[in-house]
This record gives C-alpha cells, structure tokens and sequence, in this order.
C-alpha cells in the first residue's frame, strides 16, 4: 500500500501531537520519501540478479574468445620467431664452418712450411756435418 504526500502530512501531524515534534520528525526520517510502489522488490531483485548472470555470461563467452585468439596470435607469433631463429642458426653454422675451414686451410699451409723448413735445416746441418767429416778426413 502507497501512502501520498497528503498522507504522510496527516501521519506526522498525528505524530507530532502524539509524542511531539523531535520524534514525529525522527520518525518520519525512518519512513520512505517515494511511493511503496517504487520500491525495490524480491522480484525486480531476482530479475536483475538474472540479467547480470546473463550479462556475465556473455561477457566470460566474449573474454573467453578473445583469450582464444590472444593464443593462437601467440602461438603463430611464436613458430615465426622458431622459424626465424633456425634460420640465423643455420647462417651461423655455415659461418662458423667456413672460419673453420679457413683456419685449417691455414694450419696445413703453416704445418707444410715448417716441415720445408724443418728438411732444409736437416738438409744443412747434413751438408755441414758432411763436409766437416769430409775435412775431418783430408787432413
């Protein structure tokens, strides 16, 4: 049952010459100021209490799609940066056997000179001892 304005004039009036005007106005403070018809009820309650489930629902389906195209951006994203990464690996084993090959390459030139010039030190010592036997032997 809503009461109007008139109403409650006529509450607090029979208030006020009742119990006085510090309580009819504290009273009257504890009643509601609209209409009962507008107040909140169980069920205007149950049915907002449905739309927000729905519009969670609704809201976890979209987060959930979303979240399922973050992955699938990061996955993609992910085998690129694996593609990428052999390749540079590949460039870098080529490289690095290459330098290899250069750095052997040069160790043989090296090994070989210092056996030419390990036989012509051999080949002259062989001459000088020779010829000193040889002189050893004329005289």
């Amino acid at each position: 049952m809503s009461i109007n304005e008139q109403q409650r004039r006529l509450v607090y009036d029979g208030l006020e010459s009742a119990f006085g005007d510090e309580f009819a106005n504290s009273l009257m403070e504890l009643l509601p100021y609209q209409p009962a018809a507008s107040l909140v009820t169980r069920e205007d309650l149950h049915a907002n209490t449905a739309v927000t489930r729905g519009e969670m629902a609704e809201l976890r389906s979209d987060l959930k799609g979303e979240m399922a195209e973050l992955r699938a951006e990061l996955k993609g994203e992910m085998a690129e940066l694996r593609a990428e990464l052999k390749g540079e690996m590949a460039e870098l084993r080529g490289e690095f056997r290459a330098l290899e090959a250069r750095v052997e390459s040069k160790i043989e030139a090296g090994v070989a000179q210092i056996q030419v010039s390990t036989q012509r030190m051999f080949m002259a010592a062989l001459a000088t001892n020779t010829i000193a036997v040889i002189a050893a032997l004329a005289t």
